[in-house]
């Protein structure tokens, strides 16, 4: 199948590679023609692309994998887009964690030149192998027929495929997952902060929740993330800056549905404190340093010494 795929970062760069390794013909595009993903695709038998439109021109289906609604925008709807180069029956599928307004939008003005549209953002779990084994999780919006077309891809990248209803339904799951995991990581470092200030060795607090009714898997994969390298990039993980897109989405989703956000409005402010130290790009669970330098507190787990 000819298959446009247009973002090679973190996440699209794997998925790109695992629908070529199925036996697809890609051609590939990225804003950044330098950035690891795309270098690495060009020297492949991808076709390389200079413009959305390009990408999808004789394409059957075409995928973003981007890092929010602004490039979604810039792709689908601004000048040489997908729209300008995708033919007629063909599918248009976004894979980024994105705003449900903004891709039913898209949707209804695709949908009037007969081209599909759906929204099937992806999550990775625990395991940030999950991308490069096809064993995503993949929430799908829009048309059932439309889904049902295009099944046997999406089988190549998820080994869950959630069919969760019209269009922007996938992003609403998405949304609602994210923010629920981010505002439970603020939840968390504030109740470790307050253990440690109180005198309780992190190890111990953490052991304590561990093996109680707090217990979680967020709690597990956040506390984990604590004995990482904790001002360097990590490529694996989603960003500080990730986080805040995805809390600010579910944000705005409840303003628009008079639904109050209390617990969302204290994750983004955790989140965009550690934004604006400069901590954008890093593993999301830095924001925690926020905390720690504003009440003196130390969350780094303690390296055991010879004699432990």
């Amino acid at each position: 199948m000819n298959i446009g795929f247009i973002g090679l970062g973190r996440m699209g760069w794997p998925i790109a590679k695992r629908l070529m390794a199925a036996g697809h013909r890609l051609t590939v595009y990225d804003a950044v023609r330098d950035a690891p993903g795309a270098t690495d695709l060009r020297a492949t038998e991808a076709e390389w692309a200079e413009s959305p439109k390009q990408a999808a021109r004789g394409a059957e289906i075409v995928f973003t994998s981007l890092p929010g609604p602004d490039e979604v925008r810039e792709v689908a709807l601004g000048d040489d887009s997908i729209l300008d180069g995708a033919s007629r029956d063909s599918v248009y599928i976004d894979l980024t964690t994105n705003s449900p307004r903004l891709i039913r939008r898209i949707h209804g003005i695709y949908r009037k030149r007969g081209v599909g549209v759906l929204d099937a953002p992806v999550s990775q779990g625990t395991d940030t192998r999950d991308r490069h084994n096809g064993t995503l999780t993949i929430m799908i919006g829009g048309d059932p027929a439309v889904y049902e077309r295009v099944k046997p891809v999406l089988s190549v990248l998820g080994s869950e495929l959630l069919y969760c209803g019209k269009s922007g339904s996938g992003a609403l799951c998405k949304v609602i997952n994210n923010v629920h995991l981010f505002t439970i990581h603020a939840a968390l470092s504030e109740a470790l902060t307050l253990g440690v200030k109180a005198g309780v060795p992190i190890e111990t607090l953490t052991k304590a929740i561990s093996l109680s009714s707090a217990r979680s898997r967020p709690s597990e994969v956040f506390t984990a993330a604590l004995h990482e390298p904790r001002f360097l990039d990590n490529p694996e993980g989603p960003t500080v800056s990730t986080g805040l897109k995805d809390v600010r989405l579910a944000i705005e989703l409840g303003s628009d549905l008079g639904v109050p956000m209390e617990m969302a409005d204290f994750a983004a402010q955790a989140l965009s404190e550690a934004v604006d130290r400069g901590w954008g790009g890093m593993q999301y669970s830095a924001h925690v340093q926020v905390r720690e330098i504003n009440v003196g507190a130390n969350l780094e787990p303690k390296e055991p010494s010879a004699s432990d």
